[in-house]
């Protein structure tokens, strides 16, 4: 039988290390080393390549080439440079500034992003040169008004002439959306009738065309025009007719560029200046509503198929919803809101989640838009909606819309608002259970705000929290009962809201809390508990809020027979660290014998030759003692406590230093750490 030899060929081309020489500290190729060399700022030993022609290649790259007026004077300081007299502003110089003079700020960003590949850039450079020039040579100020006159003179010529350009209408209209925004109130008001038909006649005339960047000019325009009117004009029905362009076709139309542009400029329409000194009367919002509730009547109406093929409408409508609802009436938020839940019936999935998204801008309003009594119909009817726990996308998004709408309701009415919590806390905690990381994130985040902007206020002061004590018990026995087994796998989640809870309710509702901080300290004490450090936080967050002497109450550190409790004494960080504001009474009533009974039992052990215990006990002296900085952190009692406890620490410091060495040097790191305080 024939052997078969397999041969590994190396590599054949390529340097090769000599024998020998692979460890070589001194080797001939030296590139590498001396690129690192240079990253840790040495010198390099090379030739320079530094040479003309890459100069050259640098120079030809520059944006800017300085001028005689420059070499001269020199400005290092700033990019811009402002001219008293004209009024206007010298821009930063770049490429674009060669071919046009213009200082106005309003067109500082075009020249800075002026792009040389873009048709539409240059002819819009161009333009602004002719008009920049003209302006000069007319003695102007380069103004936002003379250029906004300018641009509307020019769109009259170019729109009329015989052959009328495209790049060039819409060249001009780009800038003049850019310079309207800096152009007077008043100015816009007086040119308001002339602008908005010379706009809505170029609108009409590029409706079915394909020209984004004419339409988007106009929209801005337009809404910028409207903005800066006064509520008076809205009785006009010449001024809604102008709005109602806007709103259809465009909010709804099918190229979203179109109706993305189309809805934030009705947005910020609805949102005028004028609009928030009388936020009862805003006919901008009138009209918009009207023209949702009309689009979203007709397209519900007829059989199932219909209603399926208009899904598209209805989905582009609840998007101009979300952005204006926060605007409507009392009247329109109800009507706009039944319709909204008649959508979420249908079962299709992306009109409910828009729907809710909807509710959720609606709640989530800086002001309070919605009164009590709808607010809490629509809390009741939302349950109706609840998705499984496990479809973990709707359910976290119903869950933000119901958090938000609990909120708002704790705005406008809070005894409703707490009303309402507790049977909302029973469906949230369910959602502990359902295995679901998201969903699980999700129900802890709705809580923990919940607890903050809901509980809160009514745990401010001991009327509010007397006033609120039954549901306010119910909501944190509904908490507590989650440090149940059934509940172990969110045990992590768990604690971090009894933390909340504690940081929340500690001040003036402390008795409520006793319960649950008997559970953490079981699960502390017990055996190979997996979540200690969640524990020491809600304790911590307890003894913050509560005091250390509420905390010690409930859970003590001595055991009944009197003797010191080891198995608390994971407590005593915590409370080095947590201990703000209390009493220097209690040091002395409450720590102090502590403290002075492990001294008397780490001597009682040393006696009979317990090294160990006596150790131990030692060092629990020492931390009681650690804990006296921590009680001079704002003392509630200073005034009259100070000279006790000051009398104390001598005593024991006398007693320190006919002892151990340790010990000296442990209650050295205290003065130490009382020097700030007491200085």
């Amino acid at each position: 039988m024939g052997k078969f030899r397999s041969k590994l060929k190396g590599q054949s081309k390529g340097k090769r290390w000599p024998k020998g020489q692979s460890a070589s500290s001194n080797p001939v190729t030296r590139k590498y080393r001396d690129e690192a060399k240079s990253r840790f700022f040495q010198v390099e030993t090379g030739p320079s390549k530094l040479t003309s022609a890459s100069l050259m290649k640098h120079d030809a790259l520059q944006l800017y080439k300085s001028g005689d007026k420059d070499v001269e004077m020199p400005d290092m300081e700033s990019e811009s440079s402002y001219s008293g007299a004209s009024g206007s502003y010298q821009s930063m110089q770049s490429f674009a500034s060669d071919w046009s003079e213009c200082s106005n700020m309003s067109f500082n960003k075009f020249l800075r992003t002026f792009q040389a590949n873009s048709a539409l850039h240059k002819e819009m450079l161009a333009i602004l040169a002719a008009i920049t020039d003209v302006i000069k040579m007319n003695g102007g100020t380069e103004s936002s008004t003379e250029y906004y006159c300018s641009l509307l003179t020019t769109l009259d010529t170019l729109y009329n002439a015989e052959e009328k350009k495209e790049e060039q209408v819409t060249a001009v209209l780009a800038l003049l959306n850019m310079g309207i925004k800096t152009v007077p109130e008043a100015v816009l008001k007086k040119t308001f009738s002339d602008v908005t038909m010379k706009m809505l006649h170029v609108l009409q005339d590029y409706s079915s065309a394909d020209n984004n960047a004419i339409i988007k000019a106009l929209l801005g325009i337009l809404a910028t025009v409207l903005r800066a009117q006064e509520l008076a004009l809205w009785n006009f029905e010449s001024t809604k007719q102008v709005f109602a362009a806007l709103l259809n076709p465009f909010c709804i139309h099918s190229k979203p560029k179109w109706r993305k542009a189309a809805q934030h400029a009705v947005a910020a329409i609805v949102k005028s200046p004028c609009f928030e000194a009388s936020p009862n009367h805003n006919p901008a919002a009138d009209k918009c509503a009207d023209f949702c509730q009309e689009i979203l009547a007709n397209c519900t109406g007829g059989d199932v198929n219909a209603i399926k093929s208009r899904q598209t409408t209805i989905l582009h409508t609840l998007g101009l919803l979300k952005e204006t609802i926060q605007t409507f009436s009392t009247s329109n938020i109800k009507k706009c809101c039944e319709t909204i839940l008649r959508l979420m019936t249908l079962n299709y999935p992306i009109v409910t989640s828009s729907g809710l998204q909807v509710l959720h801008s609606l709640f989530a309003a800086q002001n309070s838009v919605v009164s009590s009594d709808l607010n809490g119909k629509l809390i009741a009817a939302l349950y109706e909606y609840q998705p499984s726990n496990t479809d973990i996308q709707p359910t976290l998004a119903w869950l933000l819309v119901m958090q938000e709408a609990h909120v708002h309701l704790a705005d406008v009415d809070l005894p409703v608002s707490v009303s309402l919590l507790p049977a909302f806390f029973n469906n949230v905690v369910q959602m502990w259970l359902c295995g679901k990381t998201e969903v699980i994130s999700g129900a802890t985040h709705c809580l923990e705000v919940l607890l903050k902007d809901a509980i809160r206020p009514a745990c401010e002061s001991e009327q509010a929290a007397q006033q609120h004590r039954s549901k306010l018990e119910q909501c944190f026995n509904t908490i507590s009962g989650c440090l149940s087994y059934q509940y172990n796998a969110a045990w992590s989640q768990v604690l971090h809201v009894i933390g909340v809870m504690c940081e929340v309710g500690g001040a003036n509702c402390s008795d409520l809390l006793e319960e649950t901080l008997c559970s953490l300290a079981e699960l502390r004490d017990s055996y190979k508990f997996s979540f200690n450090s969640e524990v020491e936080y809600a304790m911590g967050a307890a003894i913050r809020s509560m005091g250390p002497e509420k905390v010690l109450a409930v859970v003590p550190l001595r055991r009944e027979n009197g003797e010191l409790n080891m198995e608390r004494s994971w407590l005593l960080p915590v409370l080095k660290e947590n201990i703000n504001g209390a009493n220097l009474s209690f040091f002395r009533d409450g720590i102090l014998p502590l403290a002075n009974f492990c001294q008397q039992r780490a001597a009682q052990l040393a006696q009979v030759n317990n090294g160990i215990g006596a150790h131990s006990s030692e060092l629990l002296y020492m931390q009681l003692w650690n804990l006296l900085p921590c009680f001079c952190n704002q003392p509630g009692d200073i005034q009259s406590e100070f000279k006790s406890v000051a009398k104390l620490l001598g005593e024991s410091w006398r007693f320190c230093f006919n002892t151990s060495a340790g010990r000296v040097e442990g209650f050295g790191a205290i003065w130490r750490e009382l020097a700030g305080f007491l200085r």
